[in-house]
C-alpha cells in the first residue's frame, strides 16, 4: 500500500479504462531516469520500500505501484481484467499521466525465517491449507520487523480484499486468457536486445535460480546475472546489495549507452 511507504509521494490515478491505481511516485532530480518498481504475489508497493527510499535519496525518480488487484490499487472480480497484456497497457496509462518516457524497470521478485519453510509450507499441494487451518506458525527473520509483519497484515487485510486480487492473477493464467494476446506477438518482438539485469537467490525454492536464468534468456539477449546468498524476498533480506547491484547496473550498463 503506497501510503504506508511514503504517505507524502502516495498518489491515486484513475486511468482513462475507470481503473484506479495507488502508486507510489517521486520526481526524478540531476537529470536521472525514473526507475519502474513492479512487485510480485503476495506483495504490494511496500515490499520495495528499502529501494524506493535509497534511489530517491541519489536523485532517480519513482514509480512503484501497487498492481492490480493489490493495495489500494481496484480489485476487479473479472478475471478477464487480469490478463496480462491489460495490464501492461495500464501500466503505460501510468507512466503517460505522469509524463515519464525515460526509465528503467525493476520487477518482483510470507516472509519464513528458514527459506526452506517454502519447500513444506508452500510448493506441496494443500500445504498452505494445511498450514492455516493447523494454525502454525513459525518466527520473523532477521530481516522483517513486528511492525513491518504488521503492515503487510494491513495491506492484505479482509477489509482491503485479502489476497482475492493477487490470486485472480494466477487464476487467469490458469484459464489460459493470455494466449490468444500472446499468439499475436510478432515473431521479431519476442526477445529484447536491452541490457537487463537478473538477480537469483541461491536459497529460493520457489524461484529456483537455474529455470529463472533460463526463462531471462529466452526473452532477453543481453543479460547480467548477480547472484546473492539469500531466500525469496531478496529486496528485503539483502537491501544494501540489491540496492548496490542495480545501481552498478544502471549507471554502467544503461546510462553510459
Amino acid at each position: 500500500m503506497a501510503s504506508l511507504v511514503s504517505p507524502g509521494n502516495s498518489k491515486l490515478t484513475r486511468l482513462q479504462n475507470g481503473t484506479t491505481y495507488d502508486s507510489v511516485l517521486i520526481e526524478s532530480n540531476q537529470d536521472k531516469p525514473y526507475i519502474l518498481f513492479l512487485h510480485g504475489f503476495p506483495s504490494s508497493s511496500y515490499d520495495w520500500r528499502h529501494q524506493i527510499y535509497f534511489f530517491s535519496k541519489l536523485g532517480y525518480g519513482v514509480l512503484a505501484p501497487d498492481l492490480l488487484g493489490y493495495g489500494g490499487t481496484d480489485k476487479p472480480t473479472e478475471l478477464e481484467r487480469y490478463k496480462l497484456k491489460q495490464m501492461s497497457e495500464d501500466i503505460n496509462g501510468l507512466l503517460d499521466c505522469y509524463h515519464i518516457t525515460k526509465i528503467e524497470s525493476s520487477t518482483a521478485i510470507i516472509y519464513p525465517a528458514d527459506p526452506n519453510a517454502l519447500k513444506e509450507h508452500l510448493c506441496p499441494l494443500g500445504a498452505v491449507q494445511k498450514f492455516y487451518q493447523n494454525e502454525m506458525t513459525g518466527p520473523l527473520p532477521n530481516w522483517m520487523s513486528k511492525s513491518e509483519m504488521e503492515n503487510h497484515k494491513q495491506i492484505f487485510s479482509p477489509e482491503n480484499g485479502g489476497y482475492r486480487g493477487g490470486l485472480n492473477w494466477y487464476k487467469a493464467h490458469m484459464l489460459n486468457l493470455n494466449s490468444d494476446d500472446e499468439k499475436n506477438v510478432p515473431s521479431d518482438r519476442l526477445q529484447t536486445d536491452k541490457p537487463a539485469l537478473l538477480v537469483v537467490c541461491t536459497k529460493d525454492c520457489v524461484a529456483i535460480p537455474s529455470m529463472q536464468e533460463q526463462d531471462m534468456r529466452a526473452f532477453a539477449s543481453d543479460v547480467m546475472v548477480e547472484s546473492l546468498d539469500c531466500g525469496h524476498w531478496v529486496q528485503l533480506e539483502k537491501a544494501n546489495e540489491v540496492n548496490e547491484i542495480v545501481t552498478s547496473f544502471i549507471e554502467k550498463r544503461l546510462l553510459t549507452g
